[in-house]
């Protein structure tokens, strides 16, 4: 199974890329994909999560719907599946 990952603004960045198709296994949560998306990037991480949260500032859609309305952090994922992780943005 493969899903897509797509990031924004200064997460591009940090993780180097700006999307990038993942080969999952079943039963995978969306909390596992950014553990090992973010593994060796620890400021990715900081910026992505709160502990064991995702921060309040971070958008992640999953198919176009914010996790927030789906099942978190726990949401499963399955084949073919878009995950959007948008950082804060800033400026002025």
């Amino acid at each position: 199974m493969k899903v897509l990952v797509e990031v924004y603004g200064l997460l591009r960045e940090l993780m180097g890329w700006k999307s990038v198709e993942v080969e999952i296994s079943d039963d995978l949560t969306l909390e596992q994909l950014i553990d090992i998306l973010v593994s060796e990037k620890p400021k990715a991480k900081e910026l992505i999560l709160e502990g064991s949260r995702l921060r309040d500032y971070v958008k992640v859609l999953v198919n176009g719907r914010d996790c927030r309305f789906l099942s978190e952090l726990k949401t499963k994922l399955e084949d073919g599946y878009v995950i959007s992780i948008f950082p804060p943005a800033g400026g002025g």
